[in-house]
C-alpha cells in the first residue's frame, strides 16, 4: 500500500530550481533511498515534505490525505520524524530530555494540568520517561541517560537523534544522512539499527553519501541531479545507470 506520494513537487528559490517536478513513490514498510551529488536537492525535499519549505508547485499525498502547505508540528504529528543533516541535539540537556522533548506531539497533557501538576499529568510523565528510556534502550543509550549530550560521541549523538525521532512514533522517518562522518565501526552499528527500525514496520527514506551504506540498505533507489530525479531502481539497477554514474559516481576514465 502506498504511504507517500509526491505529485509535481518544485522549489524554486528566485531563479534556481532546487526541486523541479519530482514525482515519487514510498509504500508502505519499504526502505528508499535518495542519492545525488551536493546541491541536488536531497535535503531540500526533506525540507519541503517536513514543512520547513512552502513548494511553489505540486502536492504531498501521506497516507491517502493531502499534506501540502501543513505546518510542521502538525506534519511530525500526523507521522513523519526526521534526523537532520547536521546534528541538532539540544547539548546542555540530559539524553533523557532529548528524547523526551520528541515525545511531546503525543502528550496528551493541558495547562492546567501541566500548572497544577494534576494527578493525569504525573501519569502521562511517567509513561513519556518509560517509552523514552526503551528507547534509549533500543539505540544503546540507557545507560547514558543521565549524562549531557554533549558529552556523547559524534556516533551516539547520531543514535540519540534517531531515538528523538522515533519518540514521536512516526510511520515515516527521514534519515539525512546519518552515518555522515563516522568511521566504519559507528556506520555499523547505525546501519543496524536501520533493519532494527525496519522490523518494527516503520518506512524510511534515507539520503546517504556513503554508497556501500545506501546499496546495502535501500531496496529502492532514486537519483536526484540539479533538482530533477534521473532514476529510480533497485540498488543494482542504480548501481549500472549510465545517468547516474555521470551525475554522481563519475564517469570511468
Amino acid at each position: 500500500m502506498t504511504l507517500l506520494e509526491a505529485k509535481g513537487i518544485s522549489m524554486h528559490f528566485g531563479g534556481v530550481k532546487a526541486i523541479d517536478y519530482v514525482d515519487l513513490t514510498v509504500d508502505e514498510g519499504q526502505i528508499m533511498g535518495i542519492i545525488g551529488p551536493n546541491g541536488s536537492g536531497k535535503t531540500t525535499f526533506f525540507n519541503v515534505l517536513t514543512g520547513l519549505y512552502k513548494p511553489t508547485s505540486g502536492r504531498f499525498l501521506f497516507g491517502g490525505t493531502d499534506i501540502t502547505n501543513w505546518p510542521p508540528h502538525r506534519i511530525a504529528q500526523a507521522g513523519i520524524g526526521r534526523t537532520f543533516q547536521n546534528i541538532r541535539v539540544f547539548k546542555n540537556t540530559s539524553v533523557l530530555e532529548n528524547v523526551l522533548v520528541g515525545e511531546h506531539t503525543k502528550l496528551q497533557a493541558t495547562f492546567l494540568g501541566a500548572l497544577f501538576r494534576s494527578p493525569a499529568q504525573k501519569k502521562d510523565e511517567e509513561i513519556a520517561r518509560k517509552k523514552a528510556m526503551e528507547l534509549l534502550d533500543f539505540v544503546k543509550l540507557s545507560d547514558k541517560f543521565n549524562e549531557f549530550s554533549a558529552n556523547l560521541a559524534y556516533g551516539e549523538q547520531r543514535r540519540l537523534e534517531i531515538a528523538r525521532a522515533l519518540a514521536s512514533q512516526p510511520k515515516l522517518l527521514l534519515l539525512d544522512e546519518p552515518t555522515a562522518g563516522m568511521n566504519p565501526s559507528e556506520a555499523d552499528q547505525v546501519i543496524q539499527l536501520f533493519h532494527k527500525i525496519h522490523e518494527l514496520g516503520i518506512t524510511i527514506i534515507l539520503i546517504e553519501h556513503n554508497m556501500q551504506v545506501m546499496m546495502g540498505t535501500a531496496e529502492r533507489i532514486i537519483a536526484f541531479d540539479a533538482g530533477v530525479k534521473i532514476a529510480e531502481g533497485t540498488p543494482k539497477e542504480i548501481q549500472y545507470n549510465e545517468r547516474v554514474i555521470q551525475a554522481y559516481l563519475g564517469e570511468e576514465e
